[in-house]
């Protein structure tokens, strides 16, 4: 596996790419170097300002029940049962998409915080919008109106801006530690998954011969070439952020998606269920990298975190694989 080879161009490569466009892990440190009149929250909308804007040349049609004019996850005809603007994705600027504030019980004309249906039962904390980018704008927003951190105009010490800083890092850690469950092991309940009784070393070759065709099959159907996986997508997600060409994400996507789902169906020995629930969990991983990675224009901090957990998710692929040959080797 060629899991190092371009990591430290790479690395070099997202940094320079995201810090160009004016978002980052460390886009404190940028916008701590733009010392004019303008505050951080102002700044801060500038940059964040895409999904709070209307679209331009958006042509809503509430007639027409599959449009979805603004992509936000509401249809157009929803927008008007919502009064939401079928041309803004946020319509309240709260950070979040109209649609994950519908599907997830909150008004999506409403701002964050506060802003809870009636009748909902909302005592879990409240999930990151889908674009955690715009997450650690919100956040950051909100330590900035709650007093916590002070205008990057108004430090006019060291020990001012060390103190900015702090709590920038804080905010920045809280957003990434609940990102981070999009690219780690799912939770698989037993009853979503066939386990049969039988560990028998003929069960557990079939299965593995059902999920080898599987593998087979979605890559001949999405044209994956198998000898070029794992140890070459690393120069996949080089060559895609250098050019700005993700045409194949997509069919990296599907085959993973793919994966996932048809893996799932195949009925596993009851001894190898915690390791046919990690094979599950890895594809869905993976397709979730790639998705982060596609989309890094419009959300650099989730596209870095992906490219952070890529080598992460293969050494849970090769942890998993030695599980198998040891069971095997232990067993039979």
């Amino acid at each position: 596996m060629k899991l190092r080879k371009l990591s430290k161009k790479l690395n070099i490569l997202v940094v320079i790419f995201v810090l160009l466009i004016g978002i980052s892990i460390g886009v404190y440190l940028v916008l701590e170097s733009r010392t004019g009149d303008a505050s951080i929250n102002e700044q801060l909308s500038q940059i964040f300002k895409k999904n709070t804007e209307p679209i331009t040349g958006c042509q809503p049609n509430p007639n027409d029940k599959n449009k979805d004019s603004d992509n936000d996850g509401l249809m157009d005809w929803q927008e008007t049962i919502w009064r939401t603007d079928p041309c803004k994705p946020d319509s309240d600027s709260d950070g979040y998409l109209d649609g994950e504030e519908v599907t997830s019980g909150y008004n999506p004309i409403k701002p964050a915080p506060n802003d809870e249906l009636p009748g909902q039962d909302q005592t879990n904390p409240r999930a990151l919008p889908n674009n955690i980018t715009q997450a650690l704008a919100q956040e950051l927003s909100r330590q900035i109106i709650e007093g916590k951190m002070g205008l990057i105009s108004d430090a006019s010490s060291p020990l001012a801006i060390n103190a900015s800083n702090r709590v920038v890092n804080a905010a920045i850690q809280e957003v990434m530690n609940k990102a981070i469950q999009e690219f780690s092991l799912p939770n698989i309940p037993d009853e979503e998954i066939t386990i049969s009784s039988d560990n028998s070393i003929i069960a557990i070759e079939n299965y593995a011969k059902r999920v080898v065709n599987v593998i087979d099959y979605w890559a001949k159907t999405t044209s994956i070439d198998q000898n070029k996986l794992y140890e070459t997508e690393n120069e996949i997600f080089y060559y895609a952020i250098q050019n700005n060409d993700f045409t194949e994400f997509y069919k990296y996507i599907k085959f993973y998606k793919e994966l996932s789902k048809n893996i799932k169906q195949i009925p596993v020995p009851s001894d190898l269920k915690e390791i046919h629930k990690e094979q599950i969990g890895i594809f869905t991983i993976l397709a979730n990298i790639y998705q982060a990675i596609k989309n890094i224009e419009n959300d650099p901090l989730k596209a870095s975190l992906a490219l952070e957990q890529y080598e992460n998710t293969i050494e849970l692929t090769t942890q998993m694989l030695i599980k198998l040959s040891d069971y095997i080797d232990n067993n039979y």
